[in-house]
């Protein structure tokens, strides 16, 4: 069922490529309830504008220094990560309702996350901070999702989007399903 699906998905893909003509940067597919797809091509999110440089910068020396940090996560593998409550309240609603009864010294339990996934998710909800790598995009999609913020996940997305091909797209379809992409 759901592989025929997704090959049938795979060849009007394949079609809607072959007949784009658009000269989009950034493929979205979105998959409704009733497991039907639609492919469109748009432009991919635009970089920060560098004028918000100096201030970026200020908040990347906030989150690396954890100066005045009021809250804390425990991961999974036991490390801390601090965090500023009224930075999270502003820019990731769903973290700071998670934290905002805890204190550095009672951290708020986050389990399935890695360390690394985890800071690259700060690093985009303090300074707009995206990787230039994206070893693990979809990783970085699942954590996205899981705490509610969008724009990085739609980064991420488009990031997988730009990398589709015959050989990955029934795999990226699935993965797209699970994580409400």
């Amino acid at each position: 069922g759901q592989l025929r699906r997704c090959l049938s998905w795979s060849r009007r893909l394949q079609t809607e490529l072959s007949q784009s003509a658009t000269g989009a940067s950034a493929l979205y597919i979105v998959l409704s309830s009733d497991r039907t797809s639609t492919v469109t091509m748009a432009p991919a999110p635009r970089p920060s504008d560098e004028t918000d440089a100096p201030l970026s910068r200020s908040f990347k020396k906030l989150r690396t220094s954890e100066d005045a940090a009021d809250t804390s996560f425990q991961l999974e593998d036991g490390s801390i990560v601090k965090a500023h409550s009224q930075i999270l309240c502003a820019r990731a609603p769903f973290l700071y309702e998670l934290c905002k009864d805890c204190t550095p010294s009672h951290p708020t339990l986050i389990e399935g996350v890695e360390e690394e996934h985890f800071k690259i998710l700060l690093d985009f909800v303090y300074c707009n901070e995206v990787p230039t790598k994206w070893k693990q995009a979809r990783k970085i999609v699942s954590v996205a999702n899981r705490f509610e913020v969008e724009e990085l996940k739609q980064i991420a997305e488009s990031f997988i989007m730009d990398r589709l091909d015959m050989t990955n797209a029934v795999d990226l379809a699935i993965f797209a399903e699970s994580h409400s992409c």
